[in-house]
């Protein structure tokens, strides 16, 4: 995971007007983010994290939008 709210600096590609998401890199190193429910705090039942990988990540800064400016992110 790149960014998980109230754990890594605030982003406000990732925490806006009450919602938050959860960044997540991918292999490829795109990366995905999903929705944290609002009511309960926890992500979508479909969400299933498989591995804990201890391995060093890009995390995500000012400089480093490409994927808000392809549209992958959460738009904002």
């Amino acid at each position: 995971m790149v960014y998980v709210p109230g754990v890594s600096a605030f982003n406000p590609e990732f925490e806006y007007n009450g919602m938050k998401w959860v960044g997540i890199g991918l292999d490829d190193r795109s990366l995905a983010a999903t929705p944290i429910l609002t009511k309960t705090g926890n992500l979508k039942k479909k969400i299933e994290f498989i591995a804990r990988d201890s391995s060093a990540c890009d995390l995500i800064t000012q400089s480093s939008r490409e994927f808000a400016e392809h549209g992958e992110g959460p738009s904002l």
